[in-house]
């Protein structure tokens, strides 16, 4: 029981980290994200604190609206459903369901949401996912030369992701495809940036500076 205490004091110190983050996406709302959409995570020993369902980024003040689960336990249970054969309504409902088991399993206020399962195969700390407006626009324009030119400067830093439907499809992609890039432009859906220090977070802000002056 101690050793719990030890790992969620931990969890919601890390967490505190990640609200600066937070705080400076919602000092550019809409234009890094709108509505519902997005959602913000970091994991710590086994321990996530996600982003529940149903709330948005701006509501999101302090450790308690957090969703926690043991991130370890779930991966392994999405690895095996990968590994099921199952064909793709049968993985969403099981997926659903394993969502809300680990809210139960950890006592968690809240559930996490739909999209917890990419945060957890993405192997940095801090997970952040918004429906960045420039790159939703820029993923729009991928196979137009200039937008090829501008995708050069940042190779070594951005994957791209065709167009996923949320959910089971786009956790199952990322089980299957390990991308370690700081910033991952999904067709469609937005930008992924994944950091292990917040500091790291500074490279987002070039990108989105420099993408803005290209568009």
């Amino acid at each position: 029981m101690l050793a719990c205490m030890e790992s969620s004091a931990s969890l919601a110190a890390v967490s505190q980290e990640l609200m600066k983050i937070n705080v400076s996406i919602n000092s550019q709302l809409p234009f890094w994200n709108q509505g519902q959409g997005g959602n913000i995570s970091v994991k710590r020993e086994s321990e996530m604190a996600i982003k529940p369902t149903g709330f948005r980024l701006d509501q999101i003040t302090n450790f308690d609206d957090f969703a926690i689960l043991d991130y370890r336990e779930l991966a392994s249970e999405l690895q095996n459903l990968a590994d099921s054969g199952s064909d793709a309504p049968t993985c969403e409902s099981k997926y659903s369901e394993l969502i809300a088991v680990a809210k139960t399993r950890a006592n968690s206020k809240h559930r996490a949401s739909m999209e917890v399962g990419f945060h957890i195969f993405l192997p940095k700390s801090f997970v952040c996912h918004i429906h960045h407006l420039n790159s939703l626009l820029l993923t729009e324009l991928m196979d137009q030369k200039n937008a090829d030119e501008f995708l050069k400067k940042w190779d070594s830093k951005i994957t791209q992701v065709p167009y996923i439907r949320p959910g089971w499809e786009l956790t199952q992609y990322f089980i299957q495809n390990k991308i370690a890039s700081p910033i991952i432009l999904m067709r469609n859906h937005g930008v992924i940036f994944q950091m292990n220090k917040i500091e790291e977070f500074d490279l987002f802000i070039e990108f989105s500076t420099q993408l803005e002056k290209f568009l």
